[in-house]
This record gives structure tokens, C-alpha cells and sequence, in this order.
């Protein structure tokens, strides 16, 4: 009889055990499983977002000299019914083939639903090469805006398994005539005061001027005729010069026994222009 007892007590330790690990088993099954299915749920949300549209909303004239604010706009649909969080949104910015800047907004959150979300930029156009600037202000030129959403996927949303890259590119013909609460009121820019050339060598001298105060400055224009009471034109224009606070500039090769006359034309970004004082130097 005791050695049965000793069995019985046997068995029913064996089945203890059995049921213990066959319930462990079930939990580590019944984990994994919901491993699998928040994954696979939380990769297709993720990956159900899409960019349904994208525009420039305005460009604004920023009150800082010659700088603009663009503000673009991404439609973003969330066809799923929870919130997602966006790791990363970033762009970068070109006027034809000139770089603007880098832009980036973390921790984005896309409420489910078709929504607008919006980001600015500012450039100066001043800063551009003489033919992009001339495009942007006189004409058009084209924006581009590229990017990536980047959208992490993390289990139980702790741990990040892996990520979903959603790349987006906006093309747009864009002008400063496009440009909403323009500063200025259709007159010209004021004119600057040019001060007495100063001679730097034997043939060259050194052309100094006030600084233009303008808004919407776009650039200064050197002009140097060998007749006096000139009209700045193409053929005595010397330099052109983008940065409003350089306001000098040094003329060489200059030919001793002439005299020389001088003058700065200020532009501003509707093509409207003033002309400063002319200022006379003969080389002896």
C-alpha cells in the first residue's frame, strides 16, 4: 500500500508539472500571438498613411531686407482610427537648382482622418545668383520641396522593430508677384548718397555709398561713364551687387589722364529703381 501511495503521489506530480508547462507553453503562445497581431496592426496603420496633397500656400515678404517666408502645405490622410506619431518630418528647399535651407518637425502626431499640415522656410533673395533672383522677381522660377514622413513602428509601443519611410516631392512655379502683404507701396526705393571716389592706386579707386534702407531691396548697380550727367545703362553698368549692407566697391583698371564719372542705382524686387548723385575723379 505505501508503494502505491508512493506512485500515486508520483503521478499526481507528474501531471502538476504537465499542466504547469502546458500552461506556460499557452502563455508564451498566447503572447506571441498578440506579438503578432499588434505588429502586423501597428505595420499596416503605419503604412496606410499617404500624402494626398501638396501645395505653396504663400510666400510672404518676411520685413527683414530681401527675405521671403514660403509656407507649404502637406494633406495628409489617416484612414485608420487611432492617432499615429511621426519620428521624423523633414524637407529640403531649391529655386531651380539653388539650395534654400533644410527644414525638419519631430514627433508629429497624424490624427486619423484627411488634415492639412503646414511648414515655412525663409530665404533671401538676395543671397541668389543675379539669374534666379531676376526669375523669381521679374518672372517665375520653380520651387522644389522633397522629403521623407518617417513613421515608427514599435511594439506595444515601446520597443521600435522597425520603420516606414513615406517619400513626398512638391514641384511649383513660384513669384514674388505671388507674394501676399507686400511692403512696400509701388515707389521706388530711396536713393543713396555716394561719397568722393578715393583713389587705391594709380588706376583704380574706391566707391562708397549709404546704405539702402529698402524692404524689398533686390541690388545695387555700379554704373562709371566718361561723360558726365550719364544715364546708368547696360553699357556703363560695372557690377551688380546683391547684399544691401556692401555698400562699397573698388574700380580697377582705370586709364590715367581721363576723367570719370560715377553713379549707384538701387533695384528693389518689384524692378522699380532710384539713382544716386554722380560723383566725378580724374585720374592724373
Amino acid at each position: 500500500m505505501e508503494i502505491k501511495q508512493q506512485l500515486d503521489d508520483i503521478m499526481k506530480q507528474m501531471h502538476e508539472l504537465f499542466r504547469n508547462r502546458m500552461l506556460r507553453i499557452g502563455i508564451i503562445a498566447f503572447i506571441i500571438l498578440a506579438l503578432i497581431i499588434d505588429m502586423a496592426f501597428l505595420y499596416t496603420t503605419a503604412n496606410s498613411l499617404s500624402i494626398e496633397d501638396k501645395d505653396i500656400e504663400s510666400i510672404t515678404p518676411t520685413g527683414n531686407v530681401g527675405e521671403y517666408r514660403v509656407k507649404f502645405v502637406l494633406e495628409i490622410d489617416n484612414p485608420t482610427s487611432r492617432s499615429i506619431l511621426v519620428d521624423d518630418l523633414d524637407y529640403e528647399a531649391y529655386l531651380e537648382t539653388e539650395y534654400l535651407g533644410y527644414g525638419e518637425k519631430s514627433d508629429l502626431k497624424i490624427t486619423p482622418g484627411l488634415h492639412k499640415y503646414s511648414f515655412v522656410f525663409d530665404f533671401k533673395v538676395n543671397e541668389l545668383p543675379e539669374a534666379v533672383a531676376t526669375l523669381f522677381i521679374q518672372e517665375s522660377a520653380t520651387i522644389y520641396v522633397t522629403g521623407d514622413v518617417t513613421v515608427p513602428v514599435r511594439l506595444f509601443g515601446l520597443a521600435r522593430w522597425t520603420t516606414i519611410t513615406l517619400p513626398y516631392t512638391l514641384v511649383q512655379e513660384v513669384s514674388a508677384s505671388d507674394s501676399t502683404d507686400k511692403p512696400t507701396d509701388g515707389q521706388p526705393p530711396d536713393e543713396v548718397s555716394l561719397g568722393q571716389p578715393i583713389p587705391q592706386s594709380l588706376t583704380s579707386v574706391q566707391l562708397s555709398w549709404s546704405v539702402s534702407q529698402d524692404l524689398d531691396f533686390l541690388r545695387y548697380e555700379v554704373h562709371m561713364s566718361k561723360k558726365s550727367q550719364f544715364h546708368p545703362s547696360n553699357t556703363t553698368l560695372q557690377k551688380e551687387i546683391n547684399d544691401a549692407g556692401q555698400h562699397s566697391y573698388t574700380i580697377t583698371g582705370l586709364d590715367r589722364g581721363e576723367h570719370y564719372y560715377f553713379k549707384i542705382k538701387v533695384v528693389d524686387a518689384e524692378g522699380l529703381s532710384s539713382v544716386s548723385n554722380e560723383e566725378h575723379y580724374y585720374l592724373p
